[in-house]
């Protein structure tokens, strides 16, 4: 029994640290730094785009006040010429296109069939907004969603 008793000191070997406290102890693994640069490399790129594009229109927005009402439109090209891929952009400005056309013609119908009667174009929003952003979540739709309500928001509240 006292040879049982002997070895209760040492539970080092009972409790072996586990797989996240070894990677800490050792430092951080080289593909990871490889694998954060690589994705880290896209949004710093995006960023750094869309606000050199916006700081050009700012300046020129100074000097010509008609460009500042438009200099949100002209930044969407900016951001949609950075995507990581042709592919990718071909992609999102499909989206873009339907999303737009569908938003623009329910808007269409709902102006047409309810002019001038806020409480039902409220109820509209909510169920388009709704509608809309439900799409966005199945991978197919993606960004087409957002911008169907976008263009629903536009076309309705603009009349």
């Amino acid at each position: 029994a006292r040879a049982f008793f002997a070895d209760a000191g040492d539970h080092s070997k009972y409790f072996v640290a586990n797989p996240a406290e070894a990677i800490l102890e050792r430092g951080s693994p080289s593909h990871f730094k490889a694998r954060a640069r690589r994705f880290l490399k896209y949004p710093f790129r995006l960023a750094l785009a869309s606000h050199i594009a916006a700081i050009g229109l700012i300046a020129v927005g100074h000097e010509l006040p008609y460009v500042k009402q438009y200099a949100v439109w002209v930044l969407l090209p900016c951001i949609i010429c950075f995507l990581p891929t042709t592919g990718a952009g071909l992609q999102k400005s499909a989206r873009r296109f339907v999303g737009t056309l569908f938003g623009s013609a329910v808007a269409l119908g709902c102006v047409y069939w309810n002019p001038r009667n806020p409480p039902a174009l409220i109820s509209e929003l909510l169920i388009v907004t709704f509608a809309g952003k439900y799409a966005s979540t199945f991978p197919s739709i993606g960004y087409g969603g957002l911008v169907f309500g976008l263009t629903w928001d536009v076309v309705v509240l603009g009349t």
